[in-house]
């Protein structure tokens, strides 16, 4: 945990014991403050052992976790890591986490209708069933005329869905830690 007393953010967790990511503290890597409106809160200065085993325990069971969702790449590209489930507006709203973060929508997203235009010259995404337009490309990928991305110049952005996911072994080796009792008569439940 981090002991930089700047920009400090203080929560008012009720039910979490402040080791989750809902907290804002235990997200930045801070211990909860005094300026924090905590209750029952786990995330102090004297269990910092227990704390930073358990976020330990977090990042091997969960590695992206404590990451943004969007992760910047070269240059202006970046993608949003989960991608947007937008039904009806187009992706057009600040509903959509895309449009939010104002980049393009991607293969990772399940949007319908998609007309955000972030990063695709104005095209959007098309139709569910076309996975990346007229070309096939996923959403806006750069096409060198002879079908290779990037042969114009653009570079491509190709991300390996297999490193992203978490083995069936390593989830399965964390699952039984983190049924185990804290204190005896005290559990913390995950939903991460």
């Amino acid at each position: 945990m981090d002991e930089d007393k700047e920009q400090r953010p203080s929560c008012n967790c009720k039910k979490t014991t402040c080791l989750k990511r809902y907290c804002q503290c235990f997200q930045g890597q801070f211990f909860c403050s005094h300026a924090c409106k905590c209750k029952g809160c786990w995330n102090s200065e004297h269990r910092r052992t227990f704390v930073e085993e358990h976020a330990e325990l977090r990042l091997k069971t969960k590695p992206g976790a404590s990451q943004s969702k969007d992760s910047a790449l070269t240059g202006e590209q970046r993608v949003h890591g989960k991608g947007c489930t937008c039904n009806k507006s187009g992706c057009k709203k600040n509903y959509c986490e895309c449009f939010k973060k104002q980049v393009a929508c991607t293969t990772r997203c399940k949007c319908q209708g998609c007309e955000n235009s972030y990063g695709t010259g104005g095209k959007g995404l098309q139709e569910k069933g076309d996975p990346g337009g007229p070309s096939g490309k996923p959403n806006g990928a750069p096409d060198g005329g002879d079908g290779s991305p990037g042969a114009s110049g653009e570079s491509a952005v190709v991300i390996d869905e297999e490193l992203l996911r978490p083995t069936e072994a390593g989830v399965a080796e964390n699952v039984a830690a983190i049924d185990d009792p804290l204190d005896p008569g005290t559990r913390i439940h995950d939903n991460w």
